[in-house]
């Protein structure tokens, strides 16, 4: 019996033998059952396709993916199966902006397997519908927007000056339909990019197609404001004019602001962006000084949005004056009050071209200007002093075209004009 067995024994380990020499042969392999796809994972998005990819177990040749809306995989979840030897896998047919559980078990009629790990995919949400321009200031610009249809979990900013070759830099997310970008430079225009996000439980960003706002632009400061004067003011008028160096690039527009010397606003002006000069005719500047200020503005969708105004500049005018003989070798220089001036100060040259010369202060409304000559040109003006804005005083402003009074004594006739001087 023992003779037997051993005989057996032998026979079979021959037997085993020769089969994994033949297997070895074939190149065929036996697989342990429960064996999985490993690293599975979504790799790309659309509106309406997510695509996996997965390392498969070797051997395995066939490929049942399972997609459901839920986790617990009912019987209208989706199966596709597939055959080819690619591992990377895109999937149709569904939905924008929504999450989607997956799985995926190989099949091989040389073993058995068991499902993957269970992984969310997201959808691409859809196209943002518009992005407004809402807010600027001169270092941040303010972008709204509406949820696109399929809506999105939150949105993703990237920004670049408009005329840069630079790439998109990120600045930020929100879940919020607005965002601020901030650290920016005055008056520069700028592209900002909203991108809709919705992410898987894995970690997966699926990115919607970004709706973009360009040339937006921030608000200058006020020192692209510069060189700010006086250019006319007749004496006695309600009509007068600033000039100023424009240096901005992308401003909508320039506000000018005048107020009385008691600080309240008379009126304010919108000038064009290419604006270097501000004309203005307003009844309560007569005979009256004032102040004004600059600032730009940027329009938005909805609004003005303003810069930090220039500093304001106090303007006093020159009196309106009158010249009669008051004998023959004398003349009578009267003028107009200025609101508030404490003193006058008379000044006559007898060339527009001669440096003119005080000739006298004084308190009255009148002088008279002795040992004049008959067939010589005088000019002259009145400067007021003394006027009061705030803790300061102020005397007249020369503007830089400057009309004085001409008078020619004839031989019988006292001639006035009225002459320009460039200061």
């Amino acid at each position: 019996m023992k003779k037997y067995l051993s005989k057996v024994s032998k026979y079979l380990m021959l037997l085993a033998f020769t089969v994994f020499t033949i297997a070895v042969s074939l190149n065929i392999t036996s697989y342990a059952a429960g064996e999985k796809v490993t690293n599975l994972k979504q790799v790309d998005a659309g509106e309406t396709s997510v695509k996996i990819s997965y390392d498969a177990p070797l051997g395995a040749n066939k490929f049942m993916i399972y997609i459901s809306e839920y986790n617990t995989f009912p019987s209208s979840a989706t199966v596709t199966t597939v055959s080819y030897s690619s591992k990377d896998v895109r999937i149709y047919g569904l939905n924008p902006n929504h999450t989607y559980f997956v799985k995926v078990i190989p099949t091989s009629p040389t073993g058995q397997y068991s499902f993957s790990d269970v992984i969310t995919c997201v959808t691409d949400p859809e196209n943002l519908q518009d992005i407004k321009h809402t807010q600027s200031t001169t270092s941040s610009v303010t972008v709204s927007w509406s949820e696109p249809l399929s809506g999105a979990q939150y949105y993703n900013i990237y920004y670049k000056p408009t005329h840069s070759s630079v790439d998109e830099i990120y600045v930020g997310s929100t879940s919020n339909k607005n965002f601020t970008v901030k650290n920016l430079a005055d008056d520069t225009e700028y592209n900002i990019y909203v991108y809709p996000i919705r992410k898987s439980a894995n970690g997966y960003e699926a990115v919607g197609y970004s709706r973009n706002k360009s040339y937006i632009p921030t608000v200058a400061k006020a020192n692209k404001l510069s060189q700010i004067k006086l250019y006319r003011w007749e004496p006695g008028s309600t009509t007068a004019s600033i000039k100023f160096t424009n240096s901005q690039k992308n401003q909508s527009g320039i506000e000018i602001e005048i107020s009385n010397l008691s600080g309240k606003k008379i009126k304010s002006i919108k000038l064009s962006r290419y604006s270097s000069t501000a004309g203005f005719s307003l009844s309560k500047i007569k005979n009256k000084g004032f102040q004004y200020r600059f600032r730009y503005y940027v329009t938005t969708n909805t609004k003005n949005c303003y810069g930090p105004w220039t500093s304001k500049k106090v303007m006093i005018p020159f009196a309106k004056t009158t010249v009669k003989k008051n004998s023959s070798n004398s003349l009578k220089i009267s003028w107009k009050k200025i609101s508030g001036a404490t003193s006058y100060s008379v000044y006559v040259a007898k060339t527009k071209d001669d440096n003119f010369k005080k000739v006298a202060t004084v308190k009255s409304t009148s002088y008279i200007l002795k040992n004049t000559k008959k067939l010589q040109d005088y000019y002259i003006y009145v400067k007021a002093n003394g006027v009061k804005c705030g803790k300061k005083k102020y005397a007249s402003v020369k503007p830089q075209y400057q009309n004085v009074t001409l008078v020619w004594y004839g031989n019988s006739k006292l001639y006035t004009y009225t002459s320009t001087c460039k200061n």
